[in-house]
């Protein structure tokens, strides 16, 4: 069913599996509220990324999830107000191909494996962290989101926000930021 097992792997990850987190502030008038990151998460699989205080972390070997409690972590079903995020990375000389060569590739990996009831659009050119970057939005039946990819210090830094239909607004400046503080230090070979 799956063509490419890793790409099948992320995208259970960001539409089946999905890790939560919550809004910061008590209104619902749908502005998403800039939180501080003011913890750090340092991975075995080499990232680093800040995150805001009480949320739970998970170290997925080939990259990280984040969210607001443990049980989050483990729902079936992003529904209301929750979103998730999803990190990896990789050394762009270990993956021997330029930034938008390796996003091409997860991109075009991740659209095909969407599913008949979603859609992901075309590689976008943005800006992220202040750099150059790239960005494919999806949206299935129940959630929205992007996937975010940029070089950072010769790194592929690869993101993936999700939320529950129509609630991609109120949370995607914290996924971004959450994303946009990642960085990637190769793990000393064994």
């Amino acid at each position: 069913m799956f063509k490419n097992k890793k790409v099948a792997l992320l995208l259970v990850l960001l539409l089946i599996v999905p890790m939560v987190l919550v809004a910061c502030g008590d209104d619902d008038d749908g502005d998403d509220k800039k939180v501080e990151l003011n913890q750090t998460l340092e991975s075995a699989s080499g990232l680093t990324v800040k995150y805001p205080e009480g949320w739970a972390t998970m170290d997925e070997g080939i990259g990280v999830s984040i969210a607001n409690s443990e049980e989050a972590l483990n729902a079936d079903d992003i529904t209301g107000d929750m979103a998730a995020v999803m990190l990896m990375a990789s050394s762009l000389a270990d993956l021997g191909m330029s930034a938008r060569e390796a996003f091409d590739m997860f991109g075009s990996g991740a659209a095909s494996e969407v599913g008949e009831n979603g859609e992901a659009s075309d590689v976008k050119d943005v800006k992220v962290a202040g750099v150059d970057g790239y960005r494919i939005d999806v949206t299935d039946d129940k959630t929205e989101g992007f996937i975010v990819g940029f070089e950072k210090d010769g790194n592929m830094i690869i993101g993936i926000g999700v939320a529950a239909k129509d609630k991609l607004g109120d949370f995607e400046a914290t996924l971004l930021a959450i994303i946009e503080s990642a960085t990637y230090t190769a793990p000393a070979a064994e």
